[in-house]
């Protein structure tokens, strides 16, 4: 691999060392800052330049610390919006576990601007979707884009539905089900709710999924947006192609 990929990784598998020091001399900086952006490492790698006083470019530099604004602002509106939905679906005893996204920047990374995404995905039990979807119309958050399909194409095909804001600026995904419905995976999600615990999330009340069903979810989730990696797994260029599809962000 290339010098740019080759320390991508090494980003990736040391950014909580404080003692990793990486020697960037002969880096190409608009290669290697491509190549983190691409792999949304922008604020992963910040603290890892920052400790090596890195000398970067002005245009590398830029791109960088717009990917980095750019998250924290993603993180900050998604962070409102999901604290009032949970403030508010307490008392209606909505039971939520919130998935991927934000859940993990603050629980696993410790920054909620780490990856947060374009949406909120949240997990209910099935009884309890349509109380959702009507708490989140009363908070602005409705079937507003005109290119939405229609609620029964999502329960058919993807175990979801789908709702955002009139600016499209924020999404909710309301999953009743982690797997695909023409997959045969089988999970018991009354088993998932009865083990998750108490817990909060942003300081809003949240249900938080025992290791194994969280361990279960994250991978469900990389399957269906990686689905060459079974066919690849022993691929010499699968790190390089990993790299390619922008998907190194995943995996730390």
């Amino acid at each position: 691999m290339l010098l740019e990929e080759t320390l991508a990784y090494e980003f990736a598998l040391r950014w909580r060392d404080d003692s990793y020091r990486p020697n960037l001399q002969h880096v190409d900086w608009t290669r290697f800052a491509h190549l983190l952006t691409h792999n949304r490492m922008a604020i992963l790698a910040a603290p890892i330049l920052e400790r090596v006083n890195a000398s970067i470019p002005h245009e590398a530099q830029k791109l960088l610390t717009e990917q980095t604004e750019k998250y924290e602002r993603s993180a900050f509106k998604l962070g409102q919006s999901l604290v009032s939905y949970l403030q508010s679906a307490q008392p209606k005893n909505i039971d939520t576990i919130v998935l991927k996204g934000l859940w993990l920047c603050e629980k696993i990374y410790g920054n909620s601007a780490m990856r947060p995404g374009g949406d909120i995905d949240i997990l209910l039990r099935k009884e309890k979707v349509d109380a959702c979807l009507a708490l989140l119309e009363e908070q602005g958050i409705g079937q507003f884009w005109h290119n939405l399909m229609h609620d029964d194409y999502f329960t058919r095909h993807h175990l979801h539905q789908q709702r955002c804001t009139r600016d499209l600026n924020i999404w909710f995904e309301i999953h009743w089900a982690l797997d695909h419905p023409y997959t045969l995976l089988t999970v018991d999600y009354e088993s998932i709710f009865a083990r998750a615990r108490s817990s909060t999330l942003l300081g809003a009340p949240i249900q938080e999924m025992e290791l194994p069903d969280l361990l279960l979810s994250l991978a469900i989730h990389l399957v269906k947006h990686a689905v060459y990696l079974p066919s690849l797994v022993n691929s010499e260029d699968l790190p390089r192609i990993i790299l390619a599809d922008g998907m190194l962000m995943y995996y730390p």
